[in-house]
């Protein structure tokens, strides 16, 4: 048996020893294996030259590029004359859309590249010497101090640390780990000098699993994941500690398990595309019927001057292919990629989106319009909805509950103002919140609740792995946990100083009195419980602490303990993190007798008196709760999916508002494969019975999820979350974290933007439609917002970003890119319709040059100016009404057939008033009749005068700028057709001196402003109809905010709100400026229009 197990042992060995297949030599003659040239990894995978091949092959893989290409070919076959006329537009297309691409990136890569350029210090024997980052070696000895960021994957040489993973993992408390043992009885000389051999796995994606030994001569030792800290990690602890790096660059866990960033495309940037194809099906269409008619025409009525039957079929299907391709002009494109530009630098430029971290900033303008439709908002929780900070709040002692302290503002206070008291706030990090003043009042008065209050303090400290350092005479504690960090800073406060503790022995200030605690045992249990026993010289003492979970079974039955544990039980409620404080004291004889009989812990865990409760919050960030509030009113779901502990993900999602307290709660826990088809098949029924009642909570840990997307299990539990109207996930990994992304992207129509701040969130970022990464530092970029589509330096700024500038961005663009196909389907119709009246003989009634002007020239700034600049209602009656959010008719199929039909009529309307009124009449001055070029002349002014009218028709707000685009264009357009009439090489010109003799005619005046008339009075009445019979919630807004022009600002009465959300006024007009007033009183309000504010409850 015993050579058994000998057999078993070496074979493991044998087995361990095939997976060490890396070899590292320090400090001898022997060199390390590079595998990795240098310690860089690009966040999204390419660098300078990969960035113009990555551009090149997405765009020239759109379905515009193809057709345009396409349309390009058929010009070189049918015209060698014309040919290159659509190809360099098409070149210069490509090329203004790749260098705005090339800005984002390289301005990316450009910052990568001076972070890596910053130094480290490495050991090379007896020598110190600064490196760049980017230049360490696998087996090179770094020296990290305090604060310090790990470069790379290490393993710890000499020295304990405690170092913060939030950046890596998402985990909002500090871990241990400690260098090797061989290596830590060395002293820094002999370790320099010592040769070293060591054996490691190759690298791996899993953050948890490390493996490894070293050799030092003789003596051997293994090394794992409490000797290894991974990149990325903050060195937290005291002093310096040295560590080897063992995988650099591309081989690093965060890198090895970072997907490429994907190029994301907005929804109306896909329907684009689809409005495309169906353009192109048009023009297919309208060509057969075209060439067919043509044909026939020939075959039937021809004229004796045309030779039929040199063009076979395909060749005159293409000429009118050709002729209808500007149905889809390249200006759509470009107009489109210059308003998001201008649209981002717009949003960068919000100072009510700006703090001292820095201000939001646009890495992916494309997205400008996808901000307009989120559905889903999927928030880390440490440092993106919380600060890194707990914060002692208030407990309950004896049953008598110590709140929070209550600030009373001072005159001078009062005299510093609203934004000069915040920033003084955002600078100060206080930890402790609860009312001192009345307890050390109780505690001096003694009797019965100060015994309470001293021994209640006494737990507080002695259940507790606090260190403590002194320095000045100033007492400073590093803890791991910044729950016990805050309560013992709180003990403090309160007249219970920690000053000294150690592994024997703890030593309380309690009021200038010292006393001294020798520690007998220490027990530590699941649910963060805590039991130490200690003996004072005369008595001992057992003193608990832990969650109510792994406390209950242990406290006396006591009519005090049902009220505190009902005390407990509402401050969970609340959000707070509680902890129960129970304590017992023995004699001397007892605890000896407990330890003879073993040392059982449960057995003198028991019959504790219940002294207390503590109550720990996670800091939420300024504004986080009133922006979750406004997002859940405007229609969108905020979702929690944080790498963090179930038990403090609920309490932050309940005092966030993420998690709803009235709504029925679902955990799903599982443990294993059976249990997880029974829980969700019976998740699943339960939602299915109850489909229109979508409000519950769910709750997933990590554990469950791995279940949960399982196949089998996949299409189930999409549909619970998509009936789910709250949910969290904790406890999750980065790669779980994107795979959460993905299911609720699968739901109908739904649009998810992820935001978060380490490392552990750029799967999420990287896989939402929009990502989001939180600025630490204004000098200094993290991995999330490497990746990230937009930065911003704090959560509640989502609330502008989103509800204000998506809105407008996704109005503007989705009706821009309308405007831009009905303004071509105008002039192309008229084209198709005189044609017909002509034998389908490919007759251009407008020059080729002339429509290119058009479109770059004639009709391009109006639309561009709308584009940047409209906005339908002021940010304050969005943010008052958030439900005009929901609002998604800018962008739909009905829309585009609307606008579609419009452009139709349009061009019918044009086309037979001209005709009619022109038709056989003398109506030049010298008695003549219009001929070919006076009718098209007329038709194409008229187009013109229709089109720049219609912007001013959807425009809602005019400012100057829309006045100076409009009067641009007109100039432009009577200056370069008068000079082309001086001048006709253009295009063969064919208007040559029309202009002039038009210019002379009456009736042509007549016709240039009848048709317009008639079609902005069908426009007209529909929009009156529409909002008298019909009206949509923006209707209304819009109405309320004409009607209430004079203190819009005060709409918002709450100044605390107004501080959050409206930090300038650049959101007024301009006249309103002078009548700012932040009084909170009801006579200083607006007194809206009562009835319209009834008729938009009902959206």
């Amino acid at each position: 048996m015993e050579k058994e197990i000998e057999m078993t042992k070496w074979e493991e060995e044998k087995e361990e020893e095939k997976n060490l297949t890396r070899s590292i030599y320090v400090n001898m003659e022997q060199s390390t294996k590079q595998h990795v040239k240098k310690n860089y990894a690009p966040s999204r995978g390419y660098g300078k030259i990969g960035i113009i091949i990555k551009i090149c092959i997405e765009e020239t893989t759109r379905i515009s590029f193809i057709y345009f290409l396409l349309i390009s070919i058929i010009e070189g076959v049918i015209d060698k004359e014309k040919e290159g006329t659509t190809l360099a537009p098409l070149i210069v297309l490509i090329t203004v859309t790749c260098i705005k691409e090339w800005i984002e990136e390289y301005g990316r890569i450009k910052k990568e590249e001076e972070e890596i350029k910053e130094k480290v210090v490495i050991i090379k024997g007896e020598s110190r010497r600064r490196i760049r980052i980017k230049d360490i070696k696998e087996g090179d000895m770094i020296e990290l101090d305090e604060n310090e960021t790990v470069p790379c994957d290490c393993i710890i040489l000499q020295g304990k640390v405690s170092i913060e993973t939030t950046e890596t993992n998402g985990r909002n408390e500090l871990e241990k780990k400690e260098g090797i043992k061989i290596i830590q009885r060395m002293t820094e000389e002999e370790m320099r000098k010592e040769e070293m051999s060591f054996y490691i796995e190759e690298p791996k994606e899993k953050e948890e699993e490390f493996e490894g030994k070293v050799h030092i001569g003789k003596e051997e030792e293994k090394v794992g994941i409490k000797n290894f800290i991974r990149k990325g990690s903050i060195i937290r602890s005291e002093g310096r500690i040295i560590v080897l790096a063992c995988y650099i660059g591309k081989e690093t866990k965060s890198v090895m398990r970072k997907e490429k960033r994907r190029k994301k495309r907005s929804y109306i940037d896909n329907m684009k595309e689809y409005y495309i194809m169906i353009m192109i099906i048009i023009c297919l269409i309208m060509g057969i019927i075209s060439s067919e008619l043509y044909k026939r025409w020939g075959e039937e009525k021809g004229g004796w001057y045309i030779n039929y039957a040199t063009k076979t079929r395909w060749r005159i299907f293409l000429e009118r292919i050709y002729e209808y391709s500007g149905i889809i002009p390249i200006s759509v494109i470009i107009t489109i990629e210059i308003a998001r530009s201008l649209q981002k630098r717009n949003i960068e430029i919000d100072e009510d989106m700006k703090n001292k971290k820095g201000k939001v900033k646009g890495k992916n303008s494309g997205l400008n319009e996808e901000l307009g439709r989120v559905s889903h908002i999927l928030t880390d929780k440490t440092g993106t909805l919380t600060s890194k900070y707990f914060v002692f709040t208030k407990c309950s002692i004896g049953g008598k509950i110590y709140g929070k302290k209550e600030y009373e503002e001072s005159e001078e206070e009062e005299e510093l103002g609203l934004i000069e008291r915040k920033e003084r706030k955002e600078e100060e990090i206080n930890i402790v919140e609860i009312d001192t003043k009345e307890i050390i009042e109780d505690y001096q008065r003694k009797g019965k609740q100060g015994k309470i209050i001293e021994e209640f303090f006494k737990a507080l400290i002695i259940c507790q792995t606090v260190e403590v350092k002194q320095d000045d005479e100033e007492i400073e504690y590093f803890s791991e946990t910044k729950e016990e960090l805050a309560i013992v800073a709180g003990s403090k406060e309160c007249g219970f100083e920690l000053i000294e503790s150690s592994e024997e022995s703890i030593s309380i200030n309690i009021k200038e009195k010292q006393i001294g605690y020798r520690i007998l045992k220490r027990y530590e249990g699941e649910e963060g419980k805590k039991s130490v026993i200690v003996y004072d010289g005369k008595e001992v003492s057992l003193y608990c602490k832990g969650r109510e979970k792994s406390m209950s079974e242990r406290l006396k039955m006591k009519a005090i303990n049902g009220k505190i544990l009902k005390q407990n039980e509402e401050f969970n409620e609340e959000g707070y993190l509680t902890m129960i404080i129970g304590m017992k004291k023995m004699r001397v004889e007892e605890y000896i007798e407990w330890v003879e009989k073993g040392e059982k812990e449960e057995e003198i865990e028991k019959d504790l008196m219940l002294i207390g409760v503590t109550c720990v919050e996670e800091e939420l960030e300024k504004g986080v709760k009133e922006s979750i509030k406004k997002f859940q009113e405007a229609g969108i779901k905020v979702w929690m999916v944080t790498g963090d502990k179930r038990e403090r993900a609920i309490n932050v999602g309940k005092s966030s508002g993420i998690i709803n307290k009235e709504r029925i709660t679902t955990n799903i826990k599982i443990r294993n494969e059976e249990e997880s088809e029974k829980q969700i098949e019976k998740e699943y029924q339960i939602r299915k019975r109850n489909k229109k009642e979508r409000g519950n909570n769910l709750i997933i840990d990590g554990e469950s999820i791995e279940y949960c997307l399982k196949e089998k299990n996949k299409k189930k539990i999409q549909k619970i979350i998509e009936y789910s109207e709250n949910a969290i996930f904790c406890e999750c990994t980065r790669k779980q974290k994107g795979e959460i992304v993905k299911i609720i992207q699968e739901g109908e129509n739904n649009s998810v933007l992820a935001v978060g701040d380490s490392i552990n969130d750029i799967d999420m970022i990287n896989k939402a439609n929009i990502g989001v990464g939180i600025i630490k530092d204004k000098e200094e970029e993290t991995e999330a917002t490497k990746i990230a589509d937009y930065s911003i330096p704090e959560f509640r700024f989502l609330v502008k970003l989103i509800l204000v500038h998506g809105r407008y961005c996704y109005r503007q663009i989705g009706i821009t890119l309308f405007y831009l196909i009905y303004k071509n389907v105008i002039l192309l119709m008229c084209e198709f319709i005189y044609n017909m009246f002509c034998g389908n003989s490919r007759i251009t009634i407008i020059p080729k040059s002339v429509k290119i002007e058009y479109n770059s020239l004639f009709t391009s700034l109006p639309i561009l100016i709308f584009s940047i600049f409209d906005r339908d209602v002021p940010p304050y009656i969005i943010y008052k009404y958030p439900k005009l959010y929901k609002n998604k008719d800018y962008i739909s199929s009905i829309s585009f057939c609307w606008w579609l039909l419009n452009g139709i009529l349009s061009s019918i309307t044009i086309f037979f008033i001209s005709y009619v009124v022109m038709y056989n009449e003398s109506i030049l001055i010298d008695g003549k009749v219009v001929n070919y070029d006076g009718f098209t002349f007329t038709i194409f002014v008229s187009i013109f005068i229709v089109v720049t009218l219609k912007v001013f028709f959807i425009t809602k707000r005019y400012t100057v700028l829309n006045f100076i685009g409009l009067g641009f264009s007109i100039i432009l357009f009577i200056g370069l057709l008068l000079l082309q009439q001086e001048f006709p090489f253009f295009d063969n010109w064919v208007w040559y001196r029309v202009f002039i003799q038009m210019l002379q005619t009456p009736v042509f005046y007549a016709l240039v402003l009848l048709i317009p008339l008639i079609l902005f009075s069908k426009d007209f009445l529909w929009r009156h109809l529409k909002r008298k019979f019909i009206p949509s919630p923006n209707h209304i807004t819009e109405e309320i905010a004409y009607k209430n022009m004079s203190k819009t600002y005060n709409t918002i009465k709450s100044l605390h709100e107004r501080d959050l959300f409206f930090q300038t006024s650049w959101h007024l007009p301009q006249n309103q400026h002078d009548y700012l007033d932040f009084s909170d009183s009801e006579s200083d309000s607006v007194d809206l229009d009562h009835q319209n504010e009834l008729e938009l409850t009902k959206y």
